[in-house]
């Protein structure tokens, strides 16, 4: 048995100078990946959601203000990137320079949590902070999320930090270690809630979870009510301003941002199979994804709504699906666990294996998620029969799971727990070299058969990882470069991988179009019209296609209906081009005026979405 403060150490390697070598090898990982990445096609790609939050950046640049109404974003990372965006320029090198640095943090802290799972009576376990360091940097994922313009390298690494901290709380107050005297403790807890409440502003459905659960812990297990009470006041002085403003945009309470009724929904509404898939009609971007809810809970509800509103409709709707079917909902429940553990990455913005395709830093042979899965489930029970602090580490991966089974699966989600998953895994590894030393055989074959049988549940296929919205996103970024023969290879590849997606079937056709194959395009919008007669976008550019081609009489149908689906801006290009057909067919200028001022009052647009000038020139 080793005495408390004795190191685990692997032969002449010490903590140290180990840790330095794996710091080392992040560093040149990321390099490699940047450099590649820069040198590719995909190095000023940003996904619609990391265009939405650039343009919020922008604007927290130029000066920084809440926005008027409800908030519908998380608002940690516009603030992240409005602040590298002042002191750096808007630069894409300086965002992805600075979050690697961060994702070497984010290696050391689980190097420094994986230190403190010891075996009970033990002392820093080195050699298992290391094989958790190990892990990480092992593990593509984090390398990825750290090129992307997204919140999920700062939520991951705020995650990892704060159990880390709560780690080191644990151990000092046992241990009687100065971190102990109450002239200090209220302080690291006070910080460790503001890093909770930040998680929060990134990642609300995950750290509201440890908001609340992380004082308790406090104050429970310790007796240090004072410590608590800090730990939740430093949340909530970061939470509370954007809870005090959308209450007063919608009247209510609100800690959330105002789209989480219709992630609800397409978590659990009918036809939810526990991954991200917008209904019909639904964009599958942030800003367009809300906008479209709201329509379409506009449309349903015959009323107009604001976004908190239409947030409380889908809830409610959420509500009543799962009211409908308590066998679906429960067989719901177990998919989503058996997801958050299965080793397929999800993508929803990123894909993984579109980007390993320009950096062969992504195809080293890296561990993949069902490895370090297996090994967390396994490791968990090592911990809860061997170990120590196991109540920290099983608190997180509990809030982790809980987390996301309101919602949907994906690798974006599930990432913030990650750093988690790994301390167990290290744990079992560490223990597996004791018991080998020590030849404890039954013990290590018993663990052993247990991974193996997680590893063939967690390895087995649930969901076929679709490529179609990297190609798509490639393809809208070479139009926008001015190459638009490699953008209808992309959007060709696109279609080609998923021809059922709307969003697929229109980028492709548009590609057409601008190659000058309108016939082949107009076959598209046709067939995907056909289809998806309620799309707004697709009935506009359809409605547009046939207009340009001459086709007018059957133009109108589409346009009309584009018109009518409450979609503004869909509806204003609508109204505009059934205004210059109307201007075609009109005799004299008094006749097209009432022409138009019929329509725009028919389909409610009566100050013609702030574009009244249209109507003098509607070209």
């Amino acid at each position: 048995m080793m005495k408390r403060g004795d190191d685990m150490s692997t032969g002449p390697f010490r903590g140290g100078f180990a840790i330095v070598l794996i710091l080392l090898a992040g560093l040149i990982l990321r390099i490699l990946y940047l450099v590649q990445l820069r040198a590719s096609d995909l190095w000023g790609l940003l996904s619609l959601d990391a265009r939405f939050y650039t343009d919020l950046a922008r604007r927290f640049a130029d000066g920084f203000s809440l926005p008027e109404g409800v908030i519908t974003y998380n608002p940690l990372y516009p603030v992240f990137l409005g602040l590298l965006y002042t002191i750096f320029g808007e630069s894409l090198s300086a965002v992805r320079i600075v979050q690697s640095g961060i994702g070497l943090l984010t290696l050391w802290l689980i190097y420094e949590a994986g230190c403190r799972l010891s075996p009970r009576g033990g002392g820093r376990n080195i050699r298992a902070g290391l094989l958790a360091a190990l892990i990480a940097l092992l593990y593509a994922p984090f390398i990825l999320f750290e090129g992307s313009l997204l919140a999920t390298s700062i939520v991951t690494m705020l995650a990892a930090a704060s159990l880390a901290l709560l780690l080191a709380v644990d151990e000092a107050i046992e241990g009687g270690w100065p971190l102990a005297n109450p002239d200090r403790l209220w302080l690291v807890t006070f910080g460790i809630g503001v890093m909770l409440g930040a998680g929060a502003m990134g990642r609300p459905n995950l750290f509201l979870l440890l908001v609340a659960a992380v004082p308790l812990w406090i104050g429970i297990k310790h007796r240090r009510w004072l410590p608590a009470a800090m730990c939740l006041l430093g949340s909530l002085l970061l939470l509370m301003p954007m809870t005090i403003h959308n209450g007063a945009a919608t009247g209510r309470f609100m800690p959330l941002p105002a789209h989480g009724g219709i992630n609800l929904y397409v978590g659990n509404g009918p036809g939810a199979d526990g991954t991200f898939d917008p209904p019909p009609g639904m964009r599958a971007s942030m800003e367009g994804y809300i906008a479209d809810a709201q329509a379409r809970a506009e449309a349903l509800s015959g009323r107009e709504m604001t976004q908190g509103e239409a947030s409380s409709y889908w809830t409610e709707r959420t509500v009543e699906a799962i009211r409908g079917d308590w066998g679906r909902r429960f067989t719901l429940i177990g998919r989503k666990i058996m997801l958050f553990w299965n080793g397929a990455e999800i993508s929803d913005v990123v894909d993984l294996s579109f980007y390993r395709e320009v950096s062969w830093a992504l195809r080293l042979p890296l561990l993949p998620f069902s490895l370090i899965s297996a090994l967390a489930l396994a490791g968990l029970a090592a911990l809860w029969w061997r170990g120590g602090r196991k109540g920290l580490v099983t608190l997180y991966a509990a809030a982790g799971l809980l987390s996301i089974l309101p919602f949907y699966v994906n690798m974006r989600y599930r990432m913030p727990v990650v750093p988690v998953l790994i301390l167990p895994a290290a744990f079992l590894l560490s223990w597996g070299i004791d018991a080998a030393r020590e030849r404890r055989w039954r013990p290590l074959a018993a663990a052993a058969l247990l991974f193996v049988i997680l590893l063939s549940m967690t390895s087995r296929s649930m969901v076929s990882v679709n490529r179609s919205a990297g190609y798509t996103f490639l393809g809208n970024y070479h139009l926008e470069q001015g190459r638009p023969g490699k953008a209808l290879e992309a959007f060709e590849q696109a279609y080609r991988l998923d021809p059922e997606r709307v969003e697929t079937v229109v980028n492709y056709a548009r590609g057409l179009r601008v190659a000058g194959d309108d016939e082949r395009a107009l076959e598209l919008y046709e067939e995907a019209y056909g289809r998806w007669p309620d799309y707004p976008m697709l009935a506009v550019e359809y409605g547009s296609l046939l207009e340009e081609m001459g086709e007018v009489e059957e133009a109108e149908e589409p346009l009309r209906r584009a018109a009518a689906s409450g979609r503004r801006r869909d509806g204003v290009i609508a109204c505009k081009l059934l205004a210059r057909i109307a201007l075609q067919r009109a005799r004299t200028a008094r006749q097209a005026v009432a022409l138009i001022g019929a329509l725009i009052e028919r389909h409610g647009y009566s100050t013609y979405g702030g574009n009244s000038h249209l109507i003098a020139d509607p070209k």
